[in-house]
Formats: structure tokens, sequence, C-alpha cells
């Protein structure tokens, strides 16, 4: 670090590795869920929808509806990096106990938000 030679005052250099930061946050984010739901098999797909017609966390809510995460369904998506919806996209994460359910639940979000690509090719991957 040149300029540390330059100037002595201690420095901490850290490197964000955005990657494993976000993989990390889709984990944490499953392991809460699952002992929310005291289950012990989850199915999670982390997607993002680009474009999304929604500008704002209540534009979101307000579009998806019963597709968001809710307990007592056991089933639902959740929202990562909300920030990115005035920039015309969003990161989410679909939960249901079998991969099919949760499929279906990214699809349904991708159309409701406007990214019709992503729930045709969804749906094509199987």
């Amino acid at each position: 670090y040149t300029q540390f030679q330059t100037n002595p005052e201690p420095r901490l250099v850290l490197e964000a590795n955005v990657r494993v930061t976000f993989s990390d946050y889709v984990r944490q984010l499953m392991n809460q869920v699952r002992r929310l739901l005291s289950v012990k098999q989850l199915t999670c797909i982390q997607f993002k929808v680009h474009p999304t017609s929604a500008k704002s966390f209540e534009d979101l809510q307000t579009q998806l509806g019963d597709l968001m995460f809710e307990s007592a369904r056991g089933q639902g998506v959740i929202p990562m990096v909300p920030r990115c919806l005035p920039s015309g996209y969003v990161f989410l994460v679909a939960f249901a106990t079998d991969y099919e359910t949760a499929r279906d639940l990214a699809a349904a979000c991708a159309l409701k938000l406007g990214d019709h690509d992503f729930a045709a090719l969804i749906h094509s991957a199987d």
C-alpha cells in the first residue's frame, strides 16, 4: 500500500468479494427460513428480474401480492438488494419445500414484474 509509506496512519484494506457475500446472504436467509418453518427440506432459487416495472419496495409488494413470502404458507419470494429497483432490476429468492413450486414462484414473480423472457427461460430449463 503505497500511501502507507507517505502517511504512517494505520489503514485497513478490505476486499469484499460480492459473489461470496451475496451467496452467504442467501445461505443465511435460507437457514432463517428453515428454522422459522421448522422444516429440514427447503428449496430456494435465487434470481434476477430485469427489467422490472417495480421502482420501489412498495411497488414490489403491491405487484407481487401473495407471491411474497409468508411463514403461514411456508413459501414465497423474498426480495434482496431492493435498492436496485430504481435502476430497473431486483434480486429475489423463491422459497418452497420442493423445486417445482420454487420454480413456479420465480416464474410467476418474473411475469408479474414484467420480465417475460426469464419466466419462459426458467420453465424451458427443465
